[in-house]
């Protein structure tokens, strides 16, 4: 017989592993959640972010309003929120998106770590400690779950709320308490709120109130009922009236098409959002536990054992039910769509945990009654079992999540492409890539979580037509792709044809440490005058663009651009000269000194032969006195810790280009 002591040491244990568990769950998300940061790696989140700002009336961008604009209010709200916390907790004047994105994602997180103690709450409440403690073991670590648990989106709140509304339910079901019945209510239509969709947060609720129904006389239920139902049904009425069916989105108009009905029954869409529904868990651990678990229902029932309650297994699989069938009206659900049928995981993690408990409770009977071991030793063989299974499943679930913790400490590409950018490319044209491509929003602030000082401007088309130089003239001056973008481009003679047009600035390749994909950046036009003096077998100048043109008249602003490559690796940090002088004589008329790029790109940074330089914008003043003839132009490279000049084979210390100043 267990006594007083071994009741408080079990509670103790089970205190320490349900603790234990939240605290594992919280480390795997908050080590994830800023997943990539700076750069925003998911195309859904900026759309609330910017709608919250509509909101917020720091923007009025009518496209957000038109395509955004009826989205479920919920989440809007809660980014507005987040957002002015964000500003208030920021010590400079001014914010960056992903700053934003930061709390917004921290949010998501602990969110997450909520649902984990809820879903332990809700194991509890109907199995009892052990269906608690798999519940949150699968919500807690599978790394498909927290990988989507942390997003700047509605769902890791739709998530809570879900499991939350099933907490409520069960516990006004074994309370019979219309107060907590209330509670559930609340937190579903908070569900809807946040995403129309998951309709199934609402079935423990009314299930229950109908249970309430029956089980207490009507004459005492109605009220209470009649009152929970007047809210839900206001709700109701005021979705409709902001316009939940009017969003022009593909879902929306597939929910509202005339097949949704039938995609609704369809039994192959169904299925598969099913499977993904389950694939958190397993479909083999699912399946087996369901049916072993319905095999030890029985038998327990018959023999007069201990058993789940029947009524929450028909709950919980039509929560589900209603779940998956209203995902199959909008949407045919893959691994990158999973977050859609999560709810209904929530709802099968609670009835798998059951059917787990299910089993272990008819196996200590069993041995209780029929094999006559001590209650010493079965419940040694229950902590065996119990561990046996958290190593079943939570030694491959933390294995995975140590990949994404490994994979999220991984630098995006975007960022390099970003930092490379600003340090090295004149913000002189627009940006031309694919519509759709992998850097199709790379300088869109409010999508990529770009933060650089330059403003960079694109142009998106579907198909590329036209001479580089026919671009040139339209204002754009740059090209870039990804990798999969240049493969499919070369692929296609056309195409191809185009790109050995241009001129390569930079291949970023994905290095140790970086996640993405190779970048390639092109100039539509090579430099206007091609060169080549070699620097001290360092640097090379290999062409300039000389805008003003080499005749100009005093007063004027000669206007000139070099191109630079390197031999090697430069062995100082270099500085370029232009000096302007009269063809006879010595004398400085006009001089530039500086970094050859920027003082962002110092020469010691140069460390692709294969990159073309793109040399800062030079601009010298003809003084109003500058007597006409003939003039030269000297460009050159020196240590300004030292002076010296870099010289070509020659022993010439610069190169030349002939000016003429006209009277």
């Amino acid at each position: 017989m267990r006594t007083k002591q071994d009741r408080s040491v079990e509670r103790k244990l089970i205190l320490f592993a349900m603790t234990g568990l939240i605290l594992v769950s919280a480390a795997v998300r908050l080590l994830t959640f800023d997943r990539y940061l700076p750069f925003i790696d998911h195309g859904d989140e900026p759309v609330y972010y910017l709608l919250a700002r509509n909101w917020r009336g720091i923007t009025n961008d009518q496209f957000v309003w038109w395509r955004y604009g009826t989205y479920p209010p919920a989440y809007p709200a809660i980014n507005v929120g987040i957002q002015m916390v964000t500003e208030a907790l920021n010590p400079r004047p001014w914010t960056l998106p992903p700053d934003y994105w930061y709390l917004l994602r921290l949010a998501a997180a602990w969110t997450g770590i909520l649902t984990t103690a809820i879903l332990i709450a809700c194991g509890r409440q109907l199995a009892g400690p052990l269906a608690g403690f798999f519940a949150g073991l699968v919500w807690g670590l599978i790394p498909i779950i927290v990988n989507n648990n942390s997003l700047a989106l509605p769902d890791p709140f739709v998530y809570f709320g879900t499991a939350t509304a099933m907490l409520f339910a069960l516990i006004a079901w074994r309370r019979q308490s219309f107060r907590w019945l209330f509670g559930s209510l609340l937190a579903g239509l908070l569900v809807i709120y946040l995403k129309y969709s998951p309709i199934g947060a609402l079935v423990p609720w009314g299930m229950v109130g109908l249970w309430l129904l029956i089980r207490r006389h009507w004459r005492r239920a109605i009220l209470p009922l009649f009152a929970q139902g007047l809210v839900a049904a206001a709700a109701a009425l005021i979705i409709l009236g902001y316009g939940a069916l009017d969003t022009p989105t593909r879902e929306i108009e597939t929910f509202r098409g005339p097949d949704s009905f039938r995609l609704a029954l369809d039994p192959e869409r169904n299925l598969n959002n099913w499977s993904f529904a389950i694939l958190p868990i397993g479909m083999a651990l699912f399946a087996f536990a369901l049916a072993a678990g319905t095999v030890a229902y029985l038998y327990s029932r018959r023999r007069g054992w201990r058993t789940i309650n029947l009524t929450w297994v028909g709950i919980l699989l039509l929560s589900g039910v209603f779940g998956i069938m209203m995902t199959a009206t909008y949407t045919h659900i893959s691994v990158g769509k999973i977050r859609h049928a999560l709810p209904t995981t929530v709802a099968l993690i609670v009835l798998w945990s059951a059917a787990l408990a299910q089993i272990i409770w008819t196996v200590q009977c069993y041995l209780r009654d029929h094999v006559r071991i001590s209650g010493g030793r079965i419940r040694f063989g229950t902590l065996a079992m119990v561990g046996a299974l958290t190593l079943g499943v939570g030694g491959p679930a933390l294995a995975g999540d140590l990949d994404l913790i490994r994979a999220y400490e991984q630098t995006d590409i975007h960022t390099v492409v970003w930092d490379w950018a600003n340090s090295s490319l004149p913000a002189d044209g627009l940006f031309l890539t694919t519509t759709y491509g992998y850097l199709h929003h790379v300088w869109n602030r409010d999508w990529s979580g770009y933060f650089g000082p330059k403003s960079f401007q694109w142009w998106l088309e579907p198909q590329h037509s036209g001479s580089p130089a026919d671009y040139a003239k339209r204002g754009i001056t740059y090209f870039m792709m990804g990798e999969e973008d240049w493969r499919t481009f070369y692929n296609r003679p056309e195409d191809r044809a185009f790109i050995d047009q241009l001129t390569l600035i930079k291949k970023i390749p994905l290095r140790p440490g970086y996640r993405g994909q190779t970048v390639y950046f092109y100039r539509m036009l090579p430099p206007q005058i091609p060169v080549r003096f070699n620097y001290g077998n360092q640097i090379s100048l290999v062409g300039y663009d000389i805008a003003s043109g080499t005749e100009l008249k005093s007063g004027e602003t000669l206007r000139l651009r070099p191109y630079w490559r390197i031999q090697g690796k430069p062995k100082t940090n270099y500085s370029v000269f232009v000096h302007l002088m009269p063809s006879d004589a010595p004398k400085l008329l006009a001089q530039d000194d500086g970094p050859p790029v920027s003082v962002d790109r110092p020469t010691l940074t140069w460390d692709d032969p294969d990159e073309l330089f793109i040399g800062r914008d030079i601009a010298l003043t003809i003084p109003a006195s500058a007597v006409p003839g003939k003039y030269q132009l000297a460009i050159g490279l020196y240590d300004y810790l030292t002076g010296q000049r870099l010289t070509d084979e020659n022993g010439k210390d610069s190169f030349v280009i002939d000016i003429t100043i006209r009277g």
